[in-house]
């Protein structure tokens, strides 16, 4: 029993709103640091634009221009393809495991 096209997308949802999660708490911090300090406006400008690419259904690992600066400190799930893949594998090999323990999964 594999993880079908469907699963994925799922997981890859979950990953995307716990990342959404995340930058809007993030976000919330720099408007208020922002009004006292111009300088955080770029961080939180670059922060909105992710925001909306998660919003989009769009991971991080896709985006073309990463600012490693204002998003290493958040440990983003979707940030690193490999990161993704594996968290993809384990989820779907629960899954499984989950399918075939239960009584209805059995053969």
């Amino acid at each position: 029993m594999e993880c079908t096209h469907r699963d994925i997308e799922t997981i890859n949802t979950e990953l995307i709103l716990a990342d959404l999660q995340t930058i809007e708490t993030r976000i919330g911090r720099l408007q208020k640091e922002a009004k006292a300090d111009p300088k955080v406006r770029d961080a939180l400008d670059y922060l909105e634009g992710i925001k909306r690419n998660f919003e989009a259904g769009i991971p991080l690992s896709v985006s073309k221009n990463i600012i490693h600066e204002y998003i290493n400190d958040l440990h983003l799930l979707t940030q690193n393809p490999l990161s993704m893949y594996l968290m993809l594998m384990r989820k779907c090999s629960l899954m499984t495991m989950r399918k075939w323990s239960s009584p209805s999964g059995r053969r």
